[in-house]
């Protein structure tokens, strides 16, 4: 399968390519032209038919997250209960999603995980123990960046507040590096006004080294890439390279007259642990109102692969190791632009990437969603084969897992 998908990287010219920045606006694509012949949308190599299987949530729980590393038995975290406070849960899978082990309860007072238009707040990272790090913001009046992480011995350790700032994110990211270093990233408004004007909404970090307490809060970024309220932020440390990585949706004003308004997707490089960052563009897009979107960092052999999406578009793309910033980005085809896609999330195996996404009719994005996947060749981004689940999935982003032996399961 691999030699089969190595001679298929050489047909670049079916994968989908941008311009060097991704593309430039993400507005609605036009309708193919009648008129025009339709081009078959024709995969490199067609897959094995059990390449991609398909996982419920365990225990009834929805909108899973997903962690790995290493030989570690990959971990899966997902949310329990409706409305503005839920319940998160740990489990474990040994079997490639077969199944999963009871799972545990993360917050230890029922019902106070802060949900924000339906989807939980909580991220999940792997230390190189293989330990769980897990962040949420608590639901209240107040809500306030909660951390935790599994015991030696099993449970989680009583978790730590790490801020009530104002205007705080609808999630808090965390990242954990090979040293075992923890990194805990969040969006808020801040403190004081600088002097270049009004405060803005800014991503700040707080990181612990050993045992220690965590560091006061530093803002990072650029200060004028103000971070958007319906963002969630997502972090990574490359476990080859070492580099710390911040994705994020920023929103700033653009042009006064017309009240454009900038949503650019941006990422944010380390080399340092964490004491400087290097911004670069991801995806440029302009838009009045500011909408819930989703975006992923996961390893791929020897670099990181950036997953989000704007616009009714899903995109993927791999870092270029050296700069810290991304390659052309790749998105599913659709020749006849019918649908629009949402709520992805990508896996990697081997020289493979899996992207998953939810997708609407386009005339009309209050139905039923649909599970719809591709698969690629990272190298030259040639497509590999595609489908969607038969049955209807849950309203929730879905999660991908690379099984061991080659393919793919989707958590949905």
């Amino acid at each position: 399968m691999n030699l089969l998908f190595a001679a298929a990287a050489l047909l670049l010219t079916l994968a989908p390519q941008d311009g060097p920045d991704g593309p430039k606006a993400q507005k609605r694509p036009p309708r193919r032209d009648p008129d025009k012949p339709k081009e078959k949308y024709v995969p490199a190599v067609p897959l094995p038919a059990d390449y991609v299987h398909y996982v419920r949530v365990p225990e009834g729980g929805h909108e899973p997250r997903l962690a790995l590393r290493g030989e570690h038995p990959p971990a899966l975290l997902f949310a329990r209960g409706e409305g503005p406070g839920v319940d998160l849960f740990l489990t474990r899978t040994g079997d490639d999603g077969q199944s999963f082990a009871p799972a545990l309860r993360v917050n230890p007072e029922p019902g106070t995980v802060a949900s924000f238009e339906g989807h939980h707040s909580g991220t999940l990272e792997l230390g190189p123990d293989g330990r769980a790090h897990v962040t949420w913001i608590r639901a209240g009046a107040q809500p306030t960046v909660l951390y935790t992480h599994e015991r030696a011995e099993g449970g989680f350790e009583t978790p730590l507040e790490l801020g009530a700032p104002e205007e705080l994110s609808v999630n808090a990211a965390v990242a954990v590096d090979g040293s075992g270093a923890v990194f805990v990233f969040y969006g808020a408004r801040e403190a004081v006004a600088a002097e270049e004007g009004a405060p803005l909404r800014r991503i700040y970090l707080r990181k612990r080294t050993g045992e220690g307490a965590f560091s006061e809060p530093v803002p990072i970024g650029a200060r004028k890439h103000d971070v958007s309220v319906g963002s969630v932020i997502d972090a990574h440390v490359d476990e080859v390279m070492g580099m710390l990585y911040v994705l994020y949706r920023c929103s700033y004003d653009v042009r006064e007259e017309d009240e454009s308004t900038s949503r650019d997707m941006r990422l944010l490089a380390s080399d340092d642990g964490g004491l400087e960052f290097k911004p670069s563009l991801v995806n440029a897009w302009k838009r009045k109102t500011d909408p819930r979107t989703f975006s992923s960092l996961v390893q791929q052999d020897d670099t990181t692969v950036v997953c989000w999406e704007g616009e009714g578009l899903v995109y993927w793309a791999a870092i270029r190791r050296q700069l810290g910033k991304i390659e052309v980005p790749s998105s599913p085809r659709d020749d006849e632009q019918l649908y629009w896609r949402s709520s992805a999330a990508a896996a990697t195996s081997g020289s493979n990437v899996l992207v998953a996404w939810l997708e609407r009719p386009r005339e009309d994005r209050k139905a039923a969603p649909r599970l719809g996947w591709q698969v690629w060749l990272k190298e030259g981004r040639a497509p590999a084969g595609w489908g969607s689940a038969e049955e209807l999935p849950s309203p929730y982003p879905p999660a991908v897992l690379p099984r061991k032996g080659g393919g793919f399961t989707i958590v949905y």
